[in-house]
């Protein structure tokens, strides 16, 4: 017999000790990937939307944070904030599934640029749905 349902114990492969899929879990594998957009994949979207709340416990219990943004169409994963005091500490204690590292200065200089565009797009384009910046506006500044 397998000690653990990720053993296979049948000849055909398949452990009959899996728990039952939910129907979630193909929004859990594509929010651990990236970002997942409303408007790349609306079946997706709509599931993770009805089974937010279980999200937010499945991933809760490895140390990360679902953020929703349902107004403009997007989801991720965020790691807990392990600085806060109310933090329980075994959670605090959790290794890093996503690693932060600094930007060099070509990549800083770009953010910089395209803040400052999205700036003026916000205080004076009044016509336009997007802030659309080309390339060679980047490289012009």
């Amino acid at each position: 017999m397998a000690d653990s349902f990720l053993e296979q114990d049948e000849p055909g492969g398949e452990s009959s000790d899996l728990p039952d899929y939910q129907n979630w879990s193909l929004a859990a594998v594509k929010l651990l990937q990236d970002v997942v957009y409303a408007s790349d994949d609306s079946s997706t979207w709509s599931e993770l939307l009805a089974s937010r709340n279980r999200l937010v416990d499945y991933f809760a219990r490895i140390g990360l944070t679902l953020v929703v943004d349902e107004s403009n169409g997007y989801a991720y994963l965020r790691q807990l904030d392990t600085d806060l005091e109310s933090l329980d500490k075994d959670y605090a204690e959790l290794p890093k599934l996503y690693r932060q590292s600094r930007l060099g200065y070509g990549a800083s200089l770009i953010c910089v640029i395209l803040r400052e565009a999205l700036r003026r797009y916000e205080s004076e384009d009044f016509e336009s749905e997007l802030c659309v910046v080309a390339e060679e506006e980047l490289f012009e500044q």
